[in-house]
């Protein structure tokens, strides 16, 4: 019995693990868009509109992929969102959240933006979770994944650090 417990044991730590290091870190294949053009991709907003990315040539965009699930991804978001009212008025920043959740949990992503005061992005949600289109074309593989675009539409920097937003102001 104690040999079944111990391999109960080893199965529960390696699904944590499994399960953390999808939810975290930047992979090769993100890093593969840095300085060339955002890929032309279509997101669909929570609001049920569709844009394209490429509308928001102009602008500094900062792009997050991120899902209510991965315990990494919540502080980005949380100060993604505090840069977002910071900035909310200058009009050349936009901060888009792009949910990897599941169209099951629709609702629980509409609570979570108003709870943790998140409304001053613009928040695009396919329900497909990790099949989203925007994440497929990027390259996201792991959450949370932060892309930041220069106004003429060229992707600067990508990686998982919430320090990357903070360069935002930069482009």
């Amino acid at each position: 019995m104690s040999v079944a417990l111990s391999d109960n044991k080893f199965l529960a730590i390696l699904c944590l693990m499994l399960f953390f290091a999808g939810c975290s870190s930047t992979n090769k294949a993100m890093l593969e868009h840095v300085g060339k053009p955002a890929p032309i991709v279509r997101l669909e907003l929570l609001n049920g509109e569709r844009v394209v990315l490429d509308e928001y040539r102009g602008k500094t965009v900062a792009l997050i992929f991120w899902a209510t699930w991965c315990s990494a991804s919540r502080p980005v978001i949380e100060y993604a969102g505090k840069l977002a009212r910071k900035y909310a008025g200058r009009g050349d920043i936009a901060f888009i959240a792009v949910s990897l959740d599941k169209l099951s949990d629709y609702d629980k992503l509409r609570e979570r933006i108003k709870y943790r005061n998140l409304d001053s992005m613009i928040h695009a949600f396919s329900g497909n979770g990790a099949d989203d289109e925007a994440a497929y074309v990027l390259g996201v593989k792991k959450m949370p994944a932060i892309f930041i675009i220069d106004k003429t539409g060229v992707i600067r920097k990508a990686g998982s650090s919430k320090s990357l937003l903070d360069s935002v102001t930069e482009y």
